[in-house]
């Protein structure tokens, strides 16, 4: 079974994507004035809060993250003419790029990356700033980098009721098919994906009614709302939706349901699995 849940933001690639939307302010070799150089002081900022769409909520720190990284766990990227970024120059170490290093006067982009965002996997945020600068004929200019997380930090939960229902349950983030990032049975750390839509794929196996073979019963959705960088979600997996009483399977993206699933139409019994 497969749904859809659309709407909302618009989808983000990846981090060079994000870079690429100044590369309008990129000036021709012939708006740049007099020919010479210049330098930059470069200063970076990191920004280690995230919002959370379950709740709503702003500012609360990145799960996982308990220090900011440092300059020496940058890389820069500085790139001109037209925004060609193979054109441009990398340093491997932000922390290691010297000041006095000059540049031809003309219209730049810095990229300041801490991590890669094509690793999608548990406790794997990446940050990314981007910044257009001028140089100016033997002047130095400050360049100001304030980076924040660039990927998607998604959590699952599976509820005591839940697993008492389904000792053995699973959650799979999918593209095109294969998976990306597999929360097993008892999972709690949070993964970080790109900011893109997905295939959230359940799994959980019961115990039919009469003590028969179990069976595993499988579910896909299609996650496409709200999928941007610096966003918390959280998938929760329950029975009843924490009610009394019991006979439905609840499976929510952030508050919303994505599924709710009466356990007769499966063939679960009213009795939790030992």
């Amino acid at each position: 079974m497969k749904r859809v849940l659309s709407g909302g933001a618009a989808c983000v690639g990846m981090i060079f994507a994000i870079s690429m939307s100044v590369v309008s302010c990129v000036k021709s070799p012939a708006e740049r004035g007099p020919q010479g150089e210049g330098t930059i002081s470069v200063g970076l900022s990191t920004d280690t809060q995230i919002g959370v769409l379950q709740t709503r909520a702003e500012n609360q720190p990145i799960p996982g993250v308990s220090t900011a990284p440092t300059k020496s766990d940058y890389s820069l990227l500085i790139y001109a003419d037209g925004g060609e970024m193979s054109n441009g120059t990398l340093y491997p170490d932000l922390n290691a790029y010297d000041p006095m290093t000059t540049h031809p006067v003309g219209s730049y982009i810095a990229v300041a990356t801490c991590g890669d965002i094509e690793v999608e996997d548990f406790n794997n945020p990446v940050f990314v700033a981007t910044q257009p600068f001028e140089i100016e004929k033997d002047e130095i200019t400050p360049v100001q980098l304030q980076a924040s997380m660039a990927n998607m930090a998604v959590q699952v939960v599976y509820t005591d009721e839940f697993k008492g229902y389904f000792p053995e349950r699973k959650a799979t983030i999918m593209r095109n098919d294969a998976p990306v990032v597999v929360f097993g049975k008892d999972e709690t750390r949070t993964a970080f994906v790109k900011p893109q839509a997905f295939t959230l794929k359940v799994e959980y196996t019961y115990q039919p009614t009469g003590k028969g073979t179990p069976k595993t019963d499988e579910r896909e959705y299609e996650i496409t709302e709200n999928v941007g960088p610096r966003t918390l979600h959280k998938v929760t997996m329950e029975v009843n939706d924490g009610a009394v009483g019991g006979g439905k399977i609840v499976i929510k993206w952030n508050d919303e349901p994505l599924d709710i699933i009466d356990l007769g139409t499966i063939d679960v019994g009213e009795t939790p699995a030992p």
